[in-house]
């Protein structure tokens, strides 16, 4: 299993909804994917985002968009020509 490390810069304020977003894609990565996410939190200013792999995503976009663009990067790491298609197909995920 690959691992994958993301920084998260929450404000420390109102963050009940960044952290269960943070928490839903680290499970989606491990359980869909196959990728051992760790992750660290950081207080922040402005809005949450997360940093990996020289990305920095907002975490108010949707969890589809996210997903995509923490996988976009890793896929010439992995190696199969159809990796982005074969996690976009199975990244519909719940925001409820």
């Amino acid at each position: 299993m690959k691992d994958l490390t993301i920084v998260a810069s929450i404000p420390p304020t109102n963050n009940s909804s960044a952290i269960r977003k943070l928490m839903l894609i680290k499970n989606y990565l491990r359980d869909e994917v196959g990728i051992n996410v760790n992750v660290i939190v950081t207080p922040g200013k402005g809005s949450a985002k997360i940093i990996t792999m020289g990305e920095v995503v907002e975490l108010n976009e949707d969890l589809q968009t996210i997903i995509y663009k923490i996988t976009a990067r890793l896929a010439d790491d992995i190696g199969d020509p159809d990796f982005l298609d074969k996690v976009a197909v199975g990244s519909v995920v719940s925001e409820d």
